[in-house]
């Protein structure tokens, strides 16, 4: 479009520059070339900024090449549109219409009003905020529209004698600046189009209009081979240039829808897993409480066999408990509903409620557990407990889970404005290659699904959020596959 906007305004203008009457008369066949590639060019941009469903047949696109291909064809090669001319007050040149006019016109007017005519149907479908974004492209179209047809169509006999006769001719052609001017402020405040396609095209049609400038000005032969020379050839860069920003925009933006609808996918599987866990937890929960009544003794005395089989379905539904908490605790980071209550808490007092609880587990293991408390007085910090709790926890559990034999460890340091929490175990490491993706939702290596099959690969993950939820950084450290490892989570003092 940008092409046949700078191919007809230069032609519209320099037909009544010359005063050869055959360079006039040549220009004026390629104004009225180059008018319907203008119209049936705006009319499709108007379609696709529309977006309308018409262009998705098959073949559809074509007719807005082929028809004002064919017009322009029979303007230069034949007289059925134009079969001569005539010079007005001297310096004027007016085209003698041919049989075809009425065709000619008929369809170039028709493309102006059916483009129009798409953005105001747009207009009326879109909501408020969109509106804003086809009004002002409408009324470009639509002034354009008017001036162009008046001055180029109607009123062309009632003018001629006018002493502004050159002066009316040319406001046809050049009032395509309000298109420019309209939808360009629709563009830049709006967002209509992408900014980046348009800026090209912008750059593209400054190097046309001066190397076509350069074209038309040429005094030698050898200026003008040369001349034209360079503008076809930076006309099929500038093709090549738009379409390389054209398609490299598009890819962009389905990239963007496909974002929007991966994050639409994933939040509804956030909300089943949300759903579908508070249903498990009725469930899981009555068991555990019927489990613990049977060992407990309160339904009567059953032998040990029996006690053993009931111990075993408690510890697995234990598991399940706590694969429950954790998709709850995925879901919830994920959907940002975490409840936060940052309260003055002591983490020494957090450590060892932690560590009394999994001594127990660690016994059970035959592991050793280690409490060590720091040297000095630790200050009271602004704490979430429940999720600074929740996230030392996922690690000392996570570091029970993996070590076998010898020592799990929970450590306090202390230092000016940073508190440490360190846990230390003897178990199968960490390979270096897995670092990278040790805190990722679902991740775990090959050397955790071999010596646990049960785990999820949730447990770090929601540690890793929790602890950044309370402002905390977290890491892990290891010298490799079977030399244990040791994983910090390091809270500001505030």
């Amino acid at each position: 479009m940008a092409l046949a906007v700078l191919i007809w305004v230069n032609a519209s203008y320099f037909e009544d520059e010359f005063r050869n009457p055959a360079i006039m008369y040549a220009f004026l066949k390629l104004d009225f070339a180059s008018g319907p590639f203008l119209t049936f060019f705006l009319m499709l941009f108007s379609l696709e900024i529309s977006k309308a469903r018409i262009l998705d047949r098959k073949y559809m696109r074509s007719i807005f090449y082929i028809i004002p291909s064919i017009l322009a064809l029979l303007v230069l090669s034949t007289n059925t549109i134009i079969s001569g001319y005539e010079i007005v007050q001297n310096k004027v040149i007016n085209p003698v219409f041919g049989p075809a006019e009425l065709i000619y016109d008929l369809l170039v007017v028709s493309a102006l009003v059916f483009g129009a005519g798409a953005v105001a149907l747009k207009y009326k479908k879109v909501s408020s905020q969109e509106k804003s974004q086809f009004i002002y492209l409408f009324i470009g179209l639509f002034l354009f529209a008017l001036i162009a047809v008046l001055t180029n169509v109607v009123l062309t006999r009632y003018i001629e004698n006018s002493p502004n006769y050159n002066l009316y001719t040319r406001s046809g052609a050049f009032s395509i600046i309000l298109v420019v001017l309209f939808s360009g402020y629709s563009i830049v405040k709006h967002r209509l189009l992408n900014l980046k396609i348009i800026a090209t095209e912008l750059f593209s049609l400054g190097i046309s209009i001066f190397s076509l400038f350069q074209v038309l000005t040429s005094r030698t032969a050898s200026e003008l081979i040369t001349s034209t020379a360079i503008f076809v050839i930076l006309l099929c860069f500038i093709i090549l240039l738009v379409r390389s920003v054209e398609n490299e925009v598009k890819h962009r933006e389905e990239l963007e829808v496909a974002n929007i609808k991966l994050k639409q996918l994933d939040d509804a599987k956030s909300e089943f897993i949300s759903i579908a866990s508070h249903q498990l937890r009725t469930p899981i929960t009555a068991i555990k409480g019927f489990t613990e009544l049977l060992l407990e003794g309160d339904l009567g005395e059953i032998n040990k066999p029996v006690a053993e089989v009931i111990d075993e379905i408690s510890q697995s539904n234990q598991h399940l408990i706590d694969l429950v908490d954790n998709l709850l605790n995925v879901s919830r980071i994920e959907s940002g509903k975490i409840n936060l209550n940052f309260e003055k808490n002591n983490i020494e007092e957090i450590c060892q409620d932690i560590a009394n609880t999994f001594a127990i587990k660690a016994k059970e293991k035959n592991l050793l557990f280690k409490f060590k408390k720091p040297d000095s007085f630790l200050p009271q910090i602004l704490l979430d407990e429940k999720t600074i709790r929740e996230a030392i926890s996922n690690v000392v559990d996570n570091a029970l889970r993996y070590t076998s034999k010898g020592e799990v460890s929970l450590n306090i340091a202390n230092s000016k404005d940073k508190i440490q929490i360190i846990v230390k175990d003897t178990g199968i490491g960490i390979p270096e290659k897995q670092m990278s993706h040790l805190f990722s939702k679902f991740s775990r290596g090959a050397n955790a699904i071999k010596h646990d099959i049960s785990g999820m690969g949730l447990g770090l993950y929601v540690a890793k959020s929790m602890a950044e939820a309370n402002g905390a950084r977290i890491w892990a450290e290891s010298d490799g596959e079977g030399k244990g490892s040791r994983f910090v989570i390091e809270i500001p003092v505030r």
